[in-house]
């Protein structure tokens, strides 16, 4: 299926997406250009999405912009597979977030109490400074560049700061 729209709302999707149970298992191609997309609390533009049924298939979304209560997200890239029980295998994932470039590879697997939790890779690059501040840990830098690599996991909230 080919899609292209200027504007789309989540509530417009079948309720099935949010019960895999009840998902027709047939196979199908999903390619999706779209202006304007709104999920729930999240709006996205200029979306580009491509993904497949096919178990392993790789899957790709792309956004110039994602905003949310949050954060604003630019330049966002993902390249990702859809393993089966609400999994998230991202294999890249690439954003510009405030003062901050990110990349991640990981696995996501939703929590019982809600958000993800991740394991694998992350690095973050960009303005020291900022980081600092905005996550409480000093005030005494100001400006400076950081790179970080994280090995390991967490937790992602959707109530929590994205650092």
């Amino acid at each position: 299926m080919i899609f292209q729209a200027r504007y789309l709302n989540r509530n417009a999707l079948p309720k099935a997406l949010d019960h895999p149970e009840q998902l027709i298992n047939k196979p199908w191609i999903l390619r999706a250009r779209i202006t304007k997309f709104d999920w729930d609390d999240a709006r996205i533009s200029d979306v580009h999405m491509s993904m497949t049924s096919t178990k392993g298939s790789i899957g790709i979304f792309e956004a110039a912009l994602i905003h949310t209560m949050q954060m604003d997200m630019q330049n966002v890239s993902a390249r990702f597979s859809l393993p089966g029980n609400g999994q998230v295998d991202l294999r890249h994932f690439s954003a510009h977030i405030e003062k901050q470039q990110l990349t991640m590879s990981a696995t996501l697997v939703p929590e019982k109490g809600g958000g993800m939790r991740w394991r694998g890779f992350a690095e973050l690059t960009g303005d020291f400074g900022y980081l600092m501040k905005q996550g409480r840990l000093s005030e005494k830098f100001t400006g400076g560049e950081g790179h970080v690599l994280f090995s390991g996991q967490g937790i992602i909230l959707r109530e929590q700061p994205w650092w």
